[in-house]
């Protein structure tokens, strides 16, 4: 799995709710997402670890905050990526996926760690716990409960691709980047476009 799929699963799920600045959790999506958007390795690396510590400062005193869990993954877990795919990496990701598990087990209606679980459960190798079945299941409550999300619908279009239906395939992606386009999302676009063209390739 390349670094560029798994920061897609962690970033392009984070809630983009409206919340105090005051308020750590909301300060951690704010460090996530200039993360997102940075360039430079040292100051993306600084801020992927400023959201990391606010998750666990909030986890420290409520260890039953859902969102600190799924943004303590998604922070740590992009930092450990940053610094390349492969086996190893995989191996550091695996003590992070208890905190996204945690948030499930919090709140199972949790729309964005629903999305990212089924999105790892598709992308992983079988040998390495993928399941395209249950990623499935995961990808279509994260749409239930989220239906505007445009990563979400992308991750579901590949799963049914891959699982035969070419046309819920299509569907989920013209929805992934019709919703990619209203959020500015420009990878998710430019990933939703290039799976419409090989849908249209494939067919004639």
């Amino acid at each position: 799995m390349t670094t560029l799929l798994w920061a897609s699963l962690l970033l392009g799920a984070l809630p983009a709710q409206a919340s105090s600045e005051e308020d750590p959790l909301y300060r951690a999506r704010r460090y996530i997402r200039a993360a997102e958007l940075c360039n430079s390795v040292q100051l993306k690396d600084r801020l992927y670890r400023e959201a990391e510590e606010l998750a666990r400062e909030v986890l420290l005193e409520n260890p039953r905050e859902a969102d600190a869990h799924f943004l303590l993954f998604a922070s740590a877990g992009s930092r450990a990526m940053a610094k390349g795919p492969g086996l190893s990496t995989v191996i550091k990701m695996s003590p992070l996926r208890r905190h996204l598990d945690t948030a499930l087990e919090i709140n199972p209606q949790h729309a964005h760690a629903l999305s990212v679980k089924g999105g790892i459960l598709l992308r992983l190798p079988r040998l390495l716990g993928g399941n395209l079945d249950k990623a499935l299941s995961y990808l279509k409550r994260a749409v239930e409960l989220n239906p505007t999300g445009a990563n979400t619908r992308l991750s579901l279009a590949r799963a049914l691709l891959k699982k035969g239906d070419r046309n819920g395939a299509k569907l989920n992606a013209q929805l992934a980047g019709h919703y990619a386009c209203l959020t500015k999302r420009t990878p998710v676009l430019v990933a939703a476009d290039k799976l419409l063209n090989s849908l249209a390739g494939s067919s004639t």
